[in-house]
């Protein structure tokens, strides 16, 4: 099945992760950044991943997957997902989720909107809605990997994230493991391996450059020990190696 492999990533109260990452504004550089899909080592599709500001204050982070040629005879699926947000005191806060999958099979909608004033999300799946009250500091499930390449910078090694997700409240939580220079589609770049702690058995890790403000050139989920999708850089914005926190420039 082929699904956008960069969505795959209570904020701790001493951490204060996004905090950290959020306070300026101009930390944010617009980008676009294309990978390659596979699904055990085979090719599947392309992802194109985009940050763009959008109303003054505000931001568009974007993915689109779609499958390859030959991958199309066999499936045919196009996933869309949007986050729109904006920088608050407490760091990355997003407005709007919207997901869309159209599939030979099944199409699926969904839109998360965030009310800060209350402190809840309205949940729309299919027509069916429902809202939920989350804590300060709760991402969508796209905007977690934006605020993850901003901890990255400032030098974190263990961030939690609160993440709206599926209908439910899930924390993701994510920790530096190792560093390594890996070969991509784009180049060989140095990378810290940051691997994703989940309570079932599936795994996800993530290799962030440094040198492209820790944006991830590869990206690995294994659902069990015989399938595993995998996403690595292919091309990106020349803009992305001027992204860096000026007064944190030691790596994890």
């Amino acid at each position: 099945m082929i699904k956008s492999l960069i969505s795959l990533i209570s904020l701790v109260p001493v951490l204060v992760a996004s905090e950290l990452a959020a306070l300026e504004e101009a930390a944010l550089v617009p980008f676009e950044s294309r990978y390659e899909l596979s699904i055990k080592g085979i090719p599947q599709g392309e992802t194109r991943v985009q940050l763009e500001p959008d109303r003054p204050g505000t931001y568009l982070y974007r993915s689109l997957t779609q499958p390859k040629s030959l991958a199309a005879w066999f499936r045919d699926e196009t996933v869309r997902e949007q986050s729109h947000f904006e920088i608050s005191a407490k760091g990355l806060r997003p407005l709007e989720f919207e997901y869309q999958r159209s599939s030979d099979r099944a199409d699926r909608s969904v839109t998360i909107r965030f009310d800060w004033e209350k402190n809840r999300v309205l949940n729309s799946v299919e027509g069916d809605n429902w809202s939920m009250p989350v804590p300060v500091g709760t991402l969508d499930k796209i905007l977690v990997n934006l605020a993850l390449m901003l901890d990255l910078q400032h030098g974190l090694t263990h961030v939690e994230y609160p993440v709206a997700d599926g209908g439910m409240l899930k924390t993701y939580r994510f920790d530096v493991i190792n560093k390594t220079r890996i070969e991509t589609p784009a180049g060989a770049f140095d990378t810290v391996v940051v691997k994703r702690s989940r309570e079932d058995k599936q795994s996800t890790q993530l290799w962030c450059a440094p040198e492209l403000g820790y944006l991830p050139v590869r990206v690995e989920r294994r659902l069990s020990d015989d399938m595993y999708y995998t996403s690595e850089l292919k091309d990106y914005s020349p803009s992305l190696r001027d992204w860096r926190v000026e007064d944190s420039q030691s790596e994890p």
